[in-house]
């Protein structure tokens, strides 16, 4: 029986397809972890509001759907990580030997065809331009598709406008405010860093109710909820309004004067189910900005390496 030889390059790509597989599968299984944590939280933080609002501090049934969401999002886990590390190695494979012998007859063939040496100045300049050309339409190809992958990891653009303005209409004062929220409290409590909100609150109900749309990470479904904060002081320069939870407490002020909107979480621990749940030390902030720095600083996360090498050639 013949001995299988290995050139070096082929040994270089059974290396680099290890190394894929172990990256990706590490990576694939820290991330689908992470959204389904995002996830749960989220949806304890929604269950937790709905009780809040019904006056039930039972939050028993609150814990059982987080956990059900978790073991839900974690199922296939394994499976979803091996899909990704594994089914793409045979196309990568086809695609380096279909370039491979492309590119080497390709290569044989124009060395017949052009002798450099013996061609006239202005046909040098004009070889040495189609082949530029040609590099930069296969170029353009791939950030092309590349940009296709960053889409559908970030599949909606956020609006640049922060909007913070106060009126009266028939003798009620309404304040009104719309951005996207950003802090470091925002993946665990707000579902997802790509949302946009716009908040009413009315001075003679003292309420404030808030419309918020957000697509999960790693999601492209559109998902929405309305709070409703008690608002807890009125004056001409500000409204503050709050979303006390049985376990945790958020403040939130919009100033009327800079057009700014911010808040402030922490847990509070009230009783030993929130102490087993939560940390009295943790504390967030939330402050409504500029939804298109976002997206583009998402979107700036979600390049692969190679559009990454690719984009630092233009200063990107």
């Amino acid at each position: 029986m013949k001995k299988l030889e290995l050139n070096i390059w082929q040994k270089i790509g059974i290396v680099l397809s290890i190394l894929w597989i172990v990256f990706t599968w590490v990576n694939e299984t820290n991330k689908i972890e992470k959204s389904a944590n995002d996830f749960a939280n989220f949806s304890y933080k929604v269950c937790s509001d709905t009780q809040r609002i019904r006056h039930d501090n039972d939050l028993s049934s609150c814990d059982l759907k987080k956990q059900k969401d978790l073991l839900l999002f974690s199922k296939n886990k394994n499976l979803n990580a091996g899909i990704a590390s594994l089914l793409p190695l045979p196309f990568f494979w086809l695609l380096i030997f279909i370039f491979y012998y492309f590119f080497k007859s390709t290569l044989i063939g124009y060395q017949q065809l052009v002798v450099w040496k013996r061609m006239p100045k202005l046909k040098k300049i004009f070889t040495v331009f189609c082949l530029t050309s040609f590099g930069f339409v296969i170029l353009f190809s791939i950030l092309v598709v590349l940009n296709y992958y960053v889409d559908s990891k970030v599949p909606v653009t956020l609006s640049s406008f922060v909007d913070v303005d106060k009126y009266d209409y028939d003798k009620e004062s309404i304040a009104n405010a719309s951005g996207t929220w950003t802090g470091n409290g925002v993946s665990e409590f707000m579902g997802s860093k790509i949302q946009t909100s716009t908040i009413k609150c009315i001075k003679s109900k003292l309420t404030c109710w808030e419309a918020r749309a957000y697509v999960p990470d790693n999601s492209n479904a559109l998902m929405r909820d309305l709070i409703e904060y008690e608002v807890t002081q009125w004056t001409d320069s500000s409204v503050r309004f709050k979303n006390e939870n049985l376990c945790y407490e958020e403040l939130f002020t919009m100033d009327l004067i800079t057009n700014k909107v911010s808040g402030i979480g922490k847990y509070t621990d009230k009783n030993e189910y929130c102490k087993k749940t939560s940390h009295s030390d943790k504390t967030w902030d939330y402050q409504l900005s500029d939804g298109f720095k976002v997206y583009w600083e998402e979107r700036q996360k979600a390049r692969p390496w190679l559009m990454r090498v690719i984009q630092s050639f233009f200063g990107n």
